[in-house]
């Protein structure tokens, strides 16, 4: 057995997967902590990173502490940025050291780094990408169906610790129930072909119609038609005087 743990320990030694048998067990413990929760003395520069992450975060925290930006400052300067940046809440899997942003297709990490510095001051350690796949939709029920444009989506991990403000409890002041009603009711009235259109809808309990049709006169075709010219004529006549009152007017104003 001691045979195979030697042979083993020096085949990993050759391969680099392990550090010598002699300081392995001298080696700090590991630990999950997000990069921004770990203590580092005010000398950062006698502090050995533990990986890549922790190395850039030295570095961002270095920089800070002179003055200066944590990585290199491009030479293109844009006065009116033309991208609209959205902040999300965050979900169940993201730590407060986390922000989550809707950003343009176009976007890629490195435009994000330097849209949170140079708007906000807010220097990034690491940004993920992901891309949400488009869903179908129909304009109308029986019409082709097509692709929405993709969302993208960036996760930065931060230095600093952020957590959201809680939620109000009183929605009233934005007035959700009645914009749910109200997309019912167009979802309802939408969809409706042939005898559905005179059904009652359900939202608004029913207050916006469709309303039964209201009884109408039984008036014969002959006698419509005889009240029909006598209103013409009226209307006629009446035009007629006040035309030639405007002629009698200009002729007075002539004289």
């Amino acid at each position: 057995m001691l045979r195979n743990f030697i042979s083993s320990t020096i085949s990993k030694l050759g391969r680099g997967q392990s550090r010598s048998i002699f300081t392995a067990s001298t080696a700090a413990p590991s630990t999950n902590l997000p990069i921004g929760q770990i203590e580092t003395p005010d000398d950062i520069s006698e502090v050995k990173p533990r990986n890549f992450a922790h190395k850039v975060f030295l570095k961002t925290r270095q920089s800070r502490q002179m003055g200066l930006a944590p990585f290199k400052m491009g030479q293109k300067q844009v006065f009116l940025p033309w991208a609209r940046i959205i902040l999300l809440r965050p979900n169940a899997k993201h730590t407060p050291y986390q922000a989550k942003f809707i950003v343009p297709r176009k976007f890629n990490k490195l435009d994000l780094r330097d849209y949170l510095y140079n708007v906000y001051g807010l220097p990034v350690l690491n940004v993920t990408t992901q891309l949400l796949h488009a869903k179908w939709q129909r304009d109308q029920p029986r019409g082709p169906r097509y692709r929405n444009a993709q969302i993208k989506k960036m996760t930065v991990d931060m230095e600093d610790a952020f957590i959201w403000p809680t939620e109000p409890k009183d929605m009233s002041a934005w007035n959700i129930e009645g914009y749910k009603e109200l997309q019912k009711f167009i979802e309802e009235k939408s969809g409706r072909t042939g005898s559905d259109v005179n059904k009652p809808i359900r939202a608004f309990d029913g207050v916006l119609g469709p309303y039964p049709v209201a009884p109408t006169p039984f008036v014969p075709k002959r006698l419509q038609k005889q009240w029909l010219n006598k209103k013409k004529a009226a209307e006629n006549k009446e035009d007629l005087e006040v035309t030639m009152n405007v002629v009698k007017r200009y002729v007075e104003s002539q004289k």
